[in-house]
């Protein structure tokens, strides 16, 4: 007996770790695609944008913030809000939070729901989880990733 509880604790010992392993990945934040003005199309996570303000400001507002952009994620909440935008001229605004705000760096955007290019699309259909991508310029990056003048906001279908 004595001679098996070497190898049955070692082997216990190896399965447990074979199960944790799976637990370790990093939650990278959402894909970003950044036409900078230049013409290069640069792809990175929230996070590394965040990361990358961080460490030099004046690199991301000179060669990041006012690019186009094209993200793609998750819902994570939708709230509708009354927004001026013109003088006197109101319109209802759908906010979007793309990613869990409780897990890192997440994008937000507002998407001008009476736009004629949303007269068919169901904003009622968004639910948390719900994949979408749109497009806009690179806005401020300090709490969460903002997209200015947000536009071409599509549901992504799953391919089979």
């Amino acid at each position: 007996m004595k001679k098996w509880t070497p190898w049955l604790l070692t082997a216990l010992l190896v399965l447990s770790l074979t199960a944790c392993a799976g637990g370790t990945e990093e939650k990278a934040g959402i894909q970003l695609e950044i036409t900078k003005a230049d013409g290069t199309v640069e792809t990175m996570t929230t996070q590394e944008l965040m990361d990358l303000r961080e460490t030099n400001e004046v690199n991301y507002n000179t060669n990041y913030r006012g690019c186009e952009v094209t993200v793609t994620g998750p819902v994570h909440t939708v709230e509708q809000e009354r927004s001026q935008i013109f003088q006197n001229i109101w319109t209802d605004v759908a906010h979007l939070t793309l990613g869990d705000i409780q897990d890192g760096p997440h994008v937000e955007f507002d998407i001008v729901m009476g736009d004629d290019s949303y007269a068919d699309f169901d904003f009622t259909a968004l639910g948390e989880g719900t994949m979408v991508t749109a497009q806009g310029e690179l806005g401020e990056a300090f709490v969460s990733v903002e997209i200015d003048d947000a536009h071409d906001l599509a549901l992504v279908t799953q391919e089979a």
